[in-house]
Parts: structure tokens; sequence; C-alpha cells
């Protein structure tokens, strides 16, 4: 059942908006203004990566000068002990923060960036334990008003003040959006567009994404039938509009940051409805989305069709299956795993211009022109991110266990996680090779 709400807003008035209500909980009063989303998703300053793959959730870093380090890699700054996880690393200015298992409970912890010092810490609930690992799978999020979202393997959202670990609210999801088909945890990344939390939840009827009003904690409207998967979303304006974009259970959905409604889907089904990688925005009205699980790729094309939306498949790939690493896009071409491959596409055409298999289930983000690549076994490596060949730059051991969280690059340093511990590298000094 929807319900209408009068929300003043500063930049477009008072306005009435349809938002899903009905659900039962102490936070279901409906209130708080939506200010136009920014440019970008987090506002930040440019050296910051505050949430889930950077300040526009692309995967990307400003171009800044890389040294080619030899075998010894980057300068190592830190490394410490965390605790199990798979949750990666937001920073905003000199702090970083992440959540694992620790002591028995999952635990929202800040860091000094510098050094890996502890700061401040936040009990998140009990340990979630399962065959494939243990602990949190979503990465907090910081914004602009010192606030800090995070969200436990058990769909307790969390916001608190980043500066001293002061918890301002909670909100248990899972009581009232129910099961997503988390078996293994919940896992997607809170993003801040406007005044405005939204994440991928529940599969109760409208309840597969959820957009929370980031300073009282209410819900402000839930949407889409349907398992949420295990993706997260992304914000994008296309033609124009701003949209939410996200994978769920049945494929990709579009919908209206004010109020979440449907503006367009693409069917997209794979084994046990799992669309875990995020989709990729790219120029002219493109989003690519791809699956594993034998599913592979289709690259869309998203424009206005009179009162409606279209989005019409311009090419699909069966051999470009990301699993759970989301890929990066530079100048017409995509970089990402194929399962346990490296490749390289043509944007335009979805053909194939390289391959590596040297990293296994990796992970990787994009500084300027390069990439910076985890495999799963701890090496690090630049590589050119060029249509042309695979170029290789550089490459070094620098964590053992399983890497599958991917890394965070801010103010020249990248910060990695494995199964237990985060180390912190300067991408910008080391061993030169040659």
């Amino acid at each position: 059942m929807k319900r209408l709400v009068s929300i003043a807003t500063p930049l477009l008035g008072s306005m009435s908006l349809l938002v899903l209500g009905g659900c039962a909980g102490d936070d279901d009063s409906l209130s708080g203004p939506f200010v136009e989303a920014p440019a970008v998703c987090c506002p930040a300053e440019e050296d910051d990566w505050p949430q889930y793959r950077g300040i526009a959730r692309d995967g990307a870093a400003p171009a800044q000068e890389l040294v080619s380090w030899t075998e010894g890699g980057p300068t190592e700054i830190w490394r410490r002990h965390i605790g199990d996880g798979f949750a990666s690393l937001a920073v905003k200015g000199d702090r970083l923060f992440t959540s694992a298992s620790d002591g028995g409970e999952e635990t929202l912890f800040c860091l000094d960036a510098g050094t890996g010092d502890e700061i401040w810490r936040l009990a998140m609930g009990p340990d979630f334990t399962e065959e494939y690992g243990n602990g949190p799978r979503s990465t907090p999020a910081v914004d602009d008003r010192d606030v800090v979202y995070a969200l436990s393997s058990r769909a307790v959202l969390f916001a608190v003040d980043s500066r001293d670990g002061t918890l301002i609210w909670s909100r248990d999801l899972y009581q009232r959006f129910g099961r997503g088909g988390y078996d293994r945890g919940y896992s997607s990344s809170p993003m801040v567009e406007g005044e405005l939390v939204i994440l991928n939840v529940g599969r109760k009827r409208d309840s597969a994404v959820v957009a929370i009003e980031r300073t009282s904690g209410d819900v402000v409207w839930s949407s889409q039938d349907g398992a949420a998967a295990y993706s997260s979303p992304v914000a994008a304006t296309l033609a124009g509009r701003r949209q939410i974009v996200t994978a769920i259970g049945r494929g990709l959905v579009a919908l209206d940051p004010l109020d979440g409604d449907l503006l367009w889907e693409h069917e997209w089904k794979t084994s046990y409805d799992l669309n875990i990688a995020m989709p990729v925005v790219l120029p002219e009205g493109r989003v690519l989305l791809s699956s594993g699980y034998d599913k592979g790729a289709v690259l869309l094309e998203v424009a206005p069709d009179g009162d409606t939306w279209s989005a019409t498949p311009k090419w699909t790939q069966r051999l470009f299956r990301n699993h759970f690493s989301t890929s990066v896009y530079h100048d017409g071409m995509l970089y990402g795993f194929d399962e346990d491959t490296l490749k390289c596409l043509d944007a335009a055409t979805g053909e194939e211009r390289w391959a590596n298999r040297d990293f296994g289930k990796g992970n990787l983000v994009r500084v300027g022109d390069t990439l910076v690549v985890l495999s799963v076994k701890g090496e690090l490596a630049l590589v050119e991110a060029t249509g042309e060949s695979f170029q290789e730059r550089a490459r070094a051991r620098v964590l053992d266990e399983r890497c599958w969280t991917a890394p965070a690059v801010a103010a020249g340093r990248v910060y990695l996680r494995n199964s237990s511990e985060i180390a912190c590298f300067d991408l910008r000094s080391g061993g030169v090779s040659g």
C-alpha cells in the first residue's frame, strides 16, 4: 500500500510524494526533506574514498604518479589484525572505517588512516558465520556531515558520529523487511544520495530496495518485489534524470530517488537469483550488468521514450562473468574478472581485447589510466588500462590468505584486506624497477 506524504524541499518547494508504507515498526513515520542529489553519490574531497568503490561508486580514483616497484613491492606504511570479514574500507580525511568480527561480535572500527591505530569501535551484534567466511560483508559509507552508516550481516543499519563513535540511531531492517535471501549474510553497501541512505535489503513485497532518511533513520520509501540479492546501488544521471540503478534477484532496475517508483528494468535472472556485482554506468546513457553463475554480461542503452523509459540491449557477452568483483570503465574499455580471468572488453561491441589468468578471482580499481589489481592470493599488481594488450608494470605478494575484498585508494595510498588483516601501502614510493 502506498501513502501520500507531503515533503518540503528547498529546491522543489512543497510537493506530494507517493511513498511506500504500511509496515509495522517504531520507525514507521515518514518525514524529512529530500535535497537534490549532488553530481557524485557521496560528497567528499578528491583524495577521499568515502564509500564502497569510491566517491562516485565507479571504482576510480584521480590520476596520480604511481611508481613501478621491484619485487619488494610498494612501501608498506602499516598493517594490523582486524578480524574476520569481507567489508572493504571507507576513507575520509585522516580516518578509515570498516567492520569485522572481533571477540564474538561484529564491530564497526574507526582507524587512523595514516597509522592503523584504533580511534574508536562500536558493537554491531553477534558474529555471522557461514562456510565461505565469517564476519561482515557490507562496506560503511561516511557522509559530508561526519556520519558513518554501516550495515551488519544481520541487517541492522547504524548511523554513527564518525568523530567519536557515538550512536545516532539504528534500525533493524531484517525485522522490518524480512529475509532478503541472505544465507551468506546481508551484503549491500549503503549509498548516501541527497538526504537518503539507500541499500538493497528485503524480500517482502516492495522491499528489495530501501531508502532511509539519513538524519532521523525513518523509512522514506521501499520498492520492488523479490530478493534483494547481494548487490549494492549506484546513483546516475541518465538523459538528464537522476536515477538509482541496482541489481536485484530478477535483474536490473532503475528507481526514482524521490519516491522509489520504477523507471525501467531489464530481466537478468541467474541461478539462485544472485546478481552480486554492481551495475557499471558508462557515458552516453549506457549501463553494464555482469553476473557469475555462467550468465555473462549485457550492455544496455537507456533513453526516455515519451512518458516512459527504454533499456535496449546493445550486446551480450557470455564470457564476461563478474561474480563478486565489479568491473571498471576507462576510455572506451571495460576491465573486469570473467570468473577467475582478468579481461578487457571493447565497451562499444563487447569484443574481448585481452585476457590474463594470473590473478584468480581477484578484485580491481582504477587510478587514472592504471588498474590496481589484487589477486585472490594477495598479489598486488599495476596494469595499464589499455585495450591494446595486457601490460603489467609491477607485481608483488603483499598479503597472505584469501583476498576477496575490493581495494580502496585514497591520497596515493592503497588499503587492502584479506580475511583477517588490513595493510596500507604507498603507491607513490617503493623500489623502482628497470
